[in-house]
């Protein structure tokens, strides 16, 4: 929005009111047309590797014990739209289940809800690459900072996008 005023203009004639909704128009405008400007024809995808440890019985001097094997998985970063709402409901309950256990309405759970509720997010994605693999095995096989990262990958990004274009 441009607004030129004149050396001999009194300030105060100026409507700060029709500037103010000139200003929102020209805003709503804006965030529409960053709305339209997806192409819809396009879907861009990339596969992510990710260091996934699985554990093999292995017997060794009699005793039998679990092996750990790192495998590279190759995992799609695509988000389908219900896991994205999912997503977003997920972090909507764990603000309120916060809500209840800080003003001790509530027991703290024994795993912390948040966590679990980002390991399932980037479980219910993962399985899109590899559908054999179940919760527990997924729990097991990644490290704190690889299941942030891919939350952050996967949905970060989607979150980001949905709140600067509102």
């Amino acid at each position: 929005m441009n607004v030129h005023i004149k050396e001999d203009e009194d300030l105060t004639a100026i409507d700060v009111a029709a500037l103010r909704e000139q200003a929102q128009a020209e805003q709503a405008l804006n965030t529409l047309d960053r709305l339209g400007s997806v192409n819809l024809d396009e879907v861009t995808t990339d596969i992510v590797p990710v260091a996934f440890v699985e554990f093999e019985p292995h017997e060794s001097g009699g005793v039998k014990r679990m092996k750990p094997r790192v495998r590279h998985a190759e995992i799609i970063d695509y988000v389908p739209m219900y896991l994205l709402n999912r997503a977003l409901a997920n972090e909507r309950k764990i603000k309120k289940i916060r809500a209840k256990i800080d003003a001790e309405e509530m027991e703290e759970p024994e795993e912390d809800v948040q966590m679990t509720s980002l390991q399932r997010s980037v479980y219910e994605v993962w399985k899109l690459s590899e559908p054999e693999m179940t919760f527990d095995r997924f729990k097991v096989g990644l490290e704190l900072s690889q299941v942030m990262g891919l939350y952050n990958r996967f949905f970060g990004v989607r979150f980001r996008q949905m709140t600067s274009k509102a």
